[in-house]
């Protein structure tokens, strides 16, 4: 019999097809229910219109446009548009591109898991990913976030597999992380590269890596990564005239030495543990029984998960500008950590209260969200949804929680009733 390539193997396998069917259903059907949420997404959507009329892809709203930051993102909701909405942007196609890019990226952290750890540890680890209310929200949002997120997380993925594969014939591995990475300059400008090749050469050093071959091979790819945004910097810049690079110098020098606003890097932990939610919880709760871990083998894709999230973590805390949304790389690699918590504390009183809590949760705001919608109260504000159907999805966490409840052994940490609590939010409240 033939045999088949990793992607093949992996994802069109029964758990990674109904993996796809179940994060398509997370998200995709309900992405233009809600109208723009902020600014930023506004803004996303009207870069986008900018190029459709005139078809001007070099500088997308013009040089006195509402920003002149990388555009790939304006592009793909352009292309989108044009492909599947007779040119017209409005907030299901701004917002797909994210949703699309999201569930590449878990699909691809399920196969590396999968590869490294098993199926098992593979599918709960996609699941804890897609649940994260961080990434969740990032899901749904109109913008270059998650983009830029499945670019930088895609090319740290390809490096671990071209260290897992010495002495073979690498180059559509080291092509594969040159596209990934250009697309995340195109996204997210010059440092996003960066980010992912220090990460990568940290993970090699440790693993015991020549350290001239490993910065060697890591400032190549950046380079590489440069060259297709350079010929849109070298043409958005005829364009634009003089008024194009201070815009772009600007930006940088802000990521670099400061002037936020907002100063949101002072509080990237507190941002991480509510973007992890409801999986914060269970991390708290395992403190508890932390001797536990040391019966779990530190495997390589461990090494990586840990080195990526601090190495992102500490990239936003050092750069002044950095917001909430420059830690969403982080997030698969936080899974995994959680997943590793799972896995170790199978069968244990930690577990059965999370689960439990988690059933509770399940139960109790569909009740909630009922007794508000029926019973109306001048101090709390009344909820009503737009479709009747959608109290479908408002009522199908109940029973699930009830059926884990009930089988507590079926399922780990109630997995069940925190995927329909997530669908409920797409479906109806998001």
């Amino acid at each position: 019999m033939k045999k088949r390539g990793i992607l093949y193997n992996t994802v069109f396998t029964s758990t990674g097809l109904w993996l796809f069917i179940a994060l398509v259903c997370l998200w995709i059907p309900w992405l233009g229910d809600a109208p723009f949420r902020s600014d930023a997404e506004a803004a996303e959507a009207v870069l986008a219109r900018s190029i459709l009329p005139g078809g001007d892809w070099i500088l997308p709203g013009g040089s006195a446009g509402i920003t002149c930051r990388s555009p790939f993102a304006a592009w793909i909701i352009a292309v989108f548009a044009w492909v599947f909405n007779g040119g017209e942007v409005n907030e299901y196609i701004s917002r797909l591109p994210s949703a699309l890019a999201a569930i590449a990226l878990i699909m691809m952290g399920y196969v590396w898991a999968r590869k490294a750890q098993g199926e098992r540890f593979a599918l709960i680890m996609a699941l804890v990913t897609a649940t994260s209310s961080g990434l969740f929200r990032a899901a749904m949002n109109s913008g270059p976030d998650m983009l830029l997120t499945t670019a930088i997380v895609g090319s740290v993925y390809v490096i671990h597999e071209i260290r897992q594969r010495p002495g073979r014939d690498n180059v559509g591995w080291y092509a594969a992380a040159a596209g990934l990475l250009t697309v995340a300059t195109l996204t997210g400008g010059p440092l996003a590269p960066v980010l992912a090749c220090v990460a990568g050469a940290i993970y090699l050093l440790m693993r015991g890596d020549n350290f001239f071959k490993v910065v060697f091979r890591m400032l190549l790819l950046c380079v590489v990564s440069y060259m297709l945004p350079a010929l849109w910097y070298y043409a958005a810049c005829k364009r634009a005239g003089d008024a194009f690079p201070g815009f772009s110098i600007s930006d940088i020098a802000c990521a670099l030495y400061g002037g936020s606003d907002d100063a949101t890097s002072r509080y990237n932990f507190v941002w991480l543990l509510l973007g992890m939610l409801p999986w914060t919880l269970l991390a708290l709760l395992s403190l508890f029984r932390a001797g536990t871990y040391r019966h779990w083998p530190f495997k390589p894709a461990g090494m990586l998960a840990m080195v990526t999230a601090c190495t992102v973590i500490l990239f936003c805390c050092l750069m002044p500008c950095a917001s909430s949304d420059c830690l969403l790389p982080a997030y698969p690699f936080m899974a995994y950590g959680v997943t590793v918590i799972i896995e170790s504390l199978r069968g244990t009183s930690v577990i059965r209260f999370f689960g439990r809590t988690m059933a509770f949760f399940g139960i109790a705001i569909p009740v909630c969200l009922l007794v508000l919608a029926f019973f109306q109260n001048p101090f709390v504000e009344h909820f009503e949804l737009r479709h009747w159907w959608q109290w479908i999805f408002v009522i199908i966490p109940v029973p699930v929680s009830i059926w884990w409840y009930m089988g507590r052994s079926r399922s780990p940490v109630a997995m069940p009733t925190i995927f329909t609590l997530f669908l409920c939010i797409s479906a109806a409240l998001f």
